[in-house]
């Protein structure tokens, strides 16, 4: 494969976190049911008839509800929201405090059951060599910190170049969130790269803010290895140790 890139031209390789660098062993389903077992304790509670799986679907169902009502509001509050409203038929002291405490404890199980994907570590470490390697995600900066610790990549990719969405008009595939990542790390748009798994969110919305682009997709197509939008190089790889056939 041609290689696209040196050091002289790109100082900063930022990437997306799902799918891309990790993935989580732990469903959000399996993470809202572990969550609420450690808050319940067990569920033959004299007071109300427990059944997890039917809180989990009314949870679920609240979470579409809320998401119509509170249309523009960030997804923590329709999350908090929601679980508040789940919860109101059961013997619950729900407060502010514990509602926030609920969601982070299922942020949290799904945080602990990550893993790298293939040739990550790896691929990461050679790469970190020559360039300064970032993050531009729509998760919370504090859950990709606890990820990282967890998997040990947060010696490759420091907490200071962990850059996430601050509003909800900011999420990816906005370009506000790719101009704001690259200012973050003091370069301008033609020394940046993203890489990730998202043709919509990853790279689009990076071409669109003038960077050029990786997309790790698995899908075995036959594709050109290279594409262009809005004069923009868009590189398009099966694997992600492949990376290190594109930079010098």
């Amino acid at each position: 494969m041609k290689q696209y890139f040196s050091p002289e031209q790109i100082k900063v390789v930022f990437f997306d976190i799902n799918g891309t660098l990790m993935r989580t062993k732990k469903s959000g389903d399996e993470s809202f049911l572990a969550a609420l077992n450690d808050f319940t304790g067990r569920w033959d509670h004299e007071e109300a008839d427990w059944n997890p799986q039917e809180v989990l679907t009314q949870y679920k169902q609240e979470l579409r509800t809320q998401q119509k009502i509170l249309s523009g509001h960030s997804k923590e509050e329709i999350q908090r929201a929601s679980l508040r409203q789940t919860l109101k038929p059961y013997p619950f002291a729900i407060n502010d405090e514990s509602v926030k405490a609920w969601i982070s404890r299922i942020q949290n199980k799904r945080t602990s059951h990550c893993e790298l994907l293939p040739h990550v570590q790896t691929t990461l470490s050679k790469l970190s060599g020559h360039y300064k390697l970032a993050v531009i995600s729509n998760s919370s900066k504090a859950s990709i910190i606890s990820a990282f610790k967890l998997v040990g990549l947060d010696q490759l990719i420091p907490a200071e170049h962990i850059c996430t969405s601050l509003k909800k008009k900011w999420k990816k595939p906005n370009t506000a969130i790719f101009r704001y990542a690259y200012k973050q790390m003091g370069v301008l748009p033609s020394q940046a790269i993203m890489v990730g798994n998202s043709w919509k969110n990853d790279i689009m919305g990076a071409a669109k803010a003038g960077m050029d682009a990786v997309w790790l997709r698995a899908t075995p197509k036959k594709l050109s290895s290279l594409k262009r939008v809005g004069g923009r190089k868009i590189i398009i790889i099966k694997e992600f140790q492949e990376l290190l056939e594109l930079f010098k």
